[in-house]
């Protein structure tokens, strides 16, 4: 778990935001 630490939490909350974008896109969809 020690890699995790090395990169900035920022990243994860990048791909978290890009999930919910995603999410967000096929709700829009239905």
């Amino acid at each position: 778990m020690s890699f995790i630490r090395c990169r900035k939490p920022i990243f994860l909350l990048v791909v978290i935001v890009m999930q919910l974008l995603i999410i967000s896109k096929k709700f829009a969809l239905l």
